[in-house]
Formats: structure tokens, sequence, C-alpha cells
């Protein structure tokens, strides 16, 4: 006899009985509870403030695609494109950007001094543009001849003014030649080199937030730039040129950086900012003759709210020229200096 006959057999646990799934189980607890605010950030500038320091926007945007000088007024953008492989030189203004610069790629601005391409005798090496405008420059280097090596230019030469300041670096010693015939000495004064940033920064430590207008402030007549304390500022100095020997000119010296002024809400991309100064000329290799020497850095004025980690500023001197035969090697020039303000 069939006992199950009339009775449903119960579903077994085997892997092989093809049973419904049994009903859905309940949700499980909340996850922990929401971690704690963070830390308010910093306030933005007003833009009152705003407006005082990277100007109006009045000349719009713009995006440069070709090497050009920027000499005949400060410039007010919007916004500011260097396209990459595009050398923007500074030439005695000011550069105001509203929203931002942008340095794409290679894009440079520069107020850098001018090498010394010849070898032996030769016209120093230009500084950066000295005509006062809104920023003075620095000043040319010394030139060699086969009887002369002279000194670079002095610093206050540039800068329009006896009593001027220096923001620059003295330019480098031609070196000497065979027989102790000397090189030029470098421009003076000799400048204190250092990279200025909060919260170090004696003027934002004096002035506070209000620090970075100071440099405004002080150059209300462009034809006469002065800080508050009544001194002009001007760059860097000209290298020396380097010593004769027996008839053979020694190198003559490289030109000085200038001041580069840069004021930029943002400052993006991947270029350079740079005031440099330029690379001694080399002496007559058929001679016993010294290199000339090194440009002296400039300065850098740089105010933003942002400067991006891809951009590369550089306030270097210039290396020395090559001597001649058992002449000495030209002197590099003085680092210039970095007036930084994060706003």
């Amino acid at each position: 006899m069939n006992r199950n006959v009339g009775f449903r057999t119960p579903c077994c646990t085997s892997p092989r009985c093809n049973c419904p799934p049994g009903p859905t189980g309940p949700t499980g607890p909340a996850g922990g509870s929401p971690g704690p605010t963070g830390p308010t950030g910093p306030a933005g500038t007003s833009a009152l403030f705003s407006s005082l320091l990277f100007g109006n926007g009045a000349d719009g945007n713009v995006t440069i695609a070709a090497n050009v000088a920027l000499e005949q007024r400060d410039i007010y953008y919007d916004t500011l494109t260097v396209n990459t492989g595009v050398v923007v030189t500074e030439s005695g203004i000011r550069i105001f950007a509203k929203t931002s610069i942008t340095l794409s790629g290679t894009g440079k601005i520069h107020a850098n001094g001018t090498d010394v391409a010849a070898v032996g005798a030769s016209a120093g090496g230009l500084g950066a543009i000295q005509t006062v405008r809104s920023v003075p420059g620095g000043t040319d280097g010394g030139t060699s001849t086969v009887a002369s090596a002279a000194a670079g230019g002095n610093i206050n030469a540039g800068g329009g003014s006896p009593a001027g300041m220096p923001l620059g670096g003295q330019g480098g010693a031609g070196g000497n030649g065979s027989g102790g015939v000397g090189g030029g000495p470098g421009g003076g004064p000799v400048a204190v080199n250092q990279i200025v940033t909060p919260p170090n920064d004696v003027l934002t430590a004096i002035m506070g937030p209000l620090a970075p207008l100071m440099f405004i402030i002080a150059d209300i007549d462009p034809a006469n730039p002065r800080f508050i304390s009544a001194y002009a500022y001007c760059g860097g100095s000209g290298g020396g040129a380097g010593g004769w020997s027996a008839g053979k000119a020694g190198g003559a010296g490289a030109g000085a950086a200038g001041v580069l002024f840069i004021y930029a809400a943002l400052v993006l991309g991947t270029g350079f900012l740079e005031a440099k100064g330029g690379k001694g000329g080399d002496g007559d290799p058929t001679g016993n003759t010294g290199g000339g020497g090194g440009g002296g850095g400039g300065a850098i004025v740089l105010v933003t709210k942002l400067l991006s980690g891809g951009v590369t500023v550089s306030v270097a001197g210039g290396l020395g020229g090559v001597k001649g035969g058992t002449g000495m090697n030209g002197s590099a020039g003085q680092n210039g200096n970095l007036f930084q303000h994060i706003v």
C-alpha cells in the first residue's frame, strides 16, 4: 500500500530539487551617520578689491598667437591667453587680467636681459627695456674691445633715479685675461636676494591684505614710478666685459633683466614667467681672454588668487661667458627677486 497517496511531498533541500525562492528578508539597518561638516573655506576677494588689484578688463579677451612686445601702455585684459611657443616681451608696462592669464604649453611672458651671441669684441647685451614707462628695466652689459673691458651698466641708470631701489640682482664680473688684464665689474649696487611670500613678507605684515596695492599706489604717476617710501625701483645690472690679451678681446657682458609686473586673478597653464639675466659672451678662443659676465636677474611682482603648479617662474641670473685659452670664465649674474602675493 502506498502511504504517500493524497499527500504533497515537502520540498527537499538538495540542489537537485527545483524549489521556488523564499520570501525576501527584511531590509538591513541604515549605514553610519554622515561625517562632520568641513571647515569654511577662505573668504573670496571682494569685487572692489578685485577691481583694484586686477583691473576692470577694459581691453577684453585676447589671445596672442605670434611673438610680440607689449610697450605702449599698461594693459587691462579680461582674459589673456598666450599660445604655446609664443614669446611675449613685457617692455616697461604692467599687465592686469580681471579673470585670468593662461600660458598654454610653452607660452612665455618675460622681461629678460639679452644674451651675447658674438665671440670676442662686441657691444654688451641689452638690458630689458630702459625707457621709463610704468616699470623701469635692467641695464646693458659692458662692451669688450681688443684694448678695453667695460663695466656693466649701473643698476640705477635703468631706473631713472640716482636714489633708486634695485629689485634685481647685480651683473657678474667679466673674467680676467692673461697677464693680469682684468675683466670689467658687473654694474652695482648689489640687491638682497630673497623670495618674498606671505606670511614672512614684511609688506603683508605691515599692510595685511592691502600689501599688494603698494605697487599700484606707488605708480599713480607712470612717468615717475615710486614706492610709497619715495624710492624708484628698477631691475638688475649688466655684466662686465671679459679681459683682453695681446690684441684679442674678451667676451662682452650680458644685459640684465627688468621688472615683470603681473596682476591676474588666476594664472593658469604650463608656460613661463621670467625676468632672467642674459648670458655673457665668450672670449676670443685664439687668445688668453676672459668671458663676459652674466646679466643680473630682474624682479617679478606677481599678485594672484591662484598660481597653477604647472607655471614656471624664474628670476635667475645669467651664466658667464667661456674663457679663451688661459683666461678666466665670466662670473654668473646674481639671481633677482620674486615678490609673490596670493590674495
